[in-house]
């Protein structure tokens, strides 16, 4: 199963924040810096412990 897939199968899942901290890693190395920053931009409020690597990846963007 794909990240995405994850992702919106289980939503209420606690991992779903790290599914999509992965797949937005998955977009920026396959260079789509923009999708990946949207992807994360818009699951950091539901980040909880992982906003400093959401943080950290949205700087990579934004840095690329």
């Amino acid at each position: 199963m794909n990240f995405a897939r994850f992702a919106q199968e289980y939503p209420e899942s606690s991992r779903r924040a790290e599914a999509i901290l992965h797949q937005a890693e998955s977009r920026f190395f396959l260079t789509n810096h923009t999708g990946a920053r949207e992807l994360l931009e818009a699951g950091l409020p539901q980040s909880g412990a992982l906003a400093h690597e959401y943080q950290h990846w949205i700087a990579q963007t934004f840095f690329h």
